[in-house]
């Protein structure tokens, strides 16, 4: 009887820890591994060259607002008014969010951008 029981709460442990162990091991975001999630900025386009695969974002606005030049990756997700698009079809005046990633040389690479009703006003 007291092997039974012994046995029964062994059990009870092991299926307790198997439960909560996923919860502690969740992504936190503060994690030494966790990647961040790259930045996002809001703009208007100044300009685009498919051809490079450059975008000029103009960020903020009055005296503050400056020129952001970023190179845009291959397989970045184009989405205008939630249709997916291409960088040609981003035209400069459009109301823009883009996400990017900067490499080790320091140059932004836009990895997400949208344009459109999805955007701030």
């Amino acid at each position: 009887m007291a092997y039974r029981k012994a046995v029964l709460i062994v059990v009870a442990v092991v299926a307790m820890l198997w439960l909560l162990a996923p919860a502690g091991m969740a992504n936190c975001g503060n994690c030494p591994g966790d990647k961040p999630k790259p930045p996002t900025v809001d703009g208007t386009v100044k300009g685009v060259n498919a051809e490079a695969r450059t975008l000029v974002l103009t960020v903020g606005s009055g005296d503050e607002a400056k020129d952001v030049t970023m190179k845009v990756c291959p397989k970045a997700k184009i989405v205008i008014d939630g249709k997916d698009a291409t960088l040609a079809d981003v035209k400069a005046g459009a109301k823009a969010k883009v996400t990017h990633v900067k490499t080790d040389s320091g140059d932004l690479v836009a990895v997400n951008i949208a344009v459109g009703e999805c955007c701030p006003k």
